[in-house]
């Protein structure tokens, strides 16, 4: 049965799933909009051995998907580091959003192949899928199709997981995206549950 999370501080996640009465949580482990390695915890040996599941979401920096030489090998470098941090806290995954290429979604769908043929990671990456953006490798179900072809032949134990609450957002038409509308926090545990979720069937092909 898929347990119900949510999205959490990072100073004290098992003091807010106690809270919340949640079985997992998602956290950053860093800054999410920073490029460092992950900070050393002095709670790790406290979080492997909690039985409250813990989800890492890496900063959203991380773009290997770009064209450019210095963002994409800069993002293959900490979303490695970010997988080890992931590692020693014995977190189950690490989400990461798969990013943009501004010179068109096959090129950046190539890139994700190469970075994961490269990358060695101890815990499944998921790819999670995204709002919005000009050639973003996981808003469309289609792009989504591309993806998952490139990515589920390679060693990397790896995931597409989708937040219902993105996928609304990356649907939403551009005009209604003020500042009247807030984005719902989404609870990413709960969707990253259900493991090997392909992506989801939408007739519209506008689903994030």
């Amino acid at each position: 049965m898929p347990k119900i999370g949510a999205h959490v501080e990072q100073a004290d996640p098992l003091g807010a799933a106690a809270e919340l009465g949640v079985e997992c949580v998602q956290i950053f482990n860093g800054k999410p909009q920073g490029w460092q390695k992950p900070p050393e915890r002095e709670d790790a040996d406290e979080l492997r051995a909690s039985d409250v599941d813990i989800y890492i979401h890496a900063p959203y920096l991380i773009n290997v998907c770009s064209p450019k030489p210095n963002v994409r090998y800069g993002s293959r470098k900490i979303l490695q580091q970010h997988c080890e941090g992931a590692a020693q806290i014995g977190a189950k995954a690490l989400i990461v959003h798969p990013g943009h290429a501004e010179d068109g979604i096959d090129e950046g769908v190539g890139r994700w192949a190469r970075t994961l043929e490269m990358l060695e990671s101890d815990v499944p990456v998921y790819l999670e899928n995204t709002a919005g953006g000009d050639n973003a490798v996981a808003r469309r179900v289609d792009a989504l199709a591309k993806l998952w072809d490139a990515v589920s032949s390679q060693e990397t134990d790896v995931e597409i997981v989708a937040t219902a609450a993105t996928a609304a957002w990356a649907a939403m038409p551009e005009t209604m995206r003020s500042s009247r509308f807030v984005k719902t926090p989404g609870s990413e545990c709960e969707s990253a549950m259900p493991p090997r979720m392909r992506p989801p069937r939408d007739t519209t092909g506008t689903a994030r």
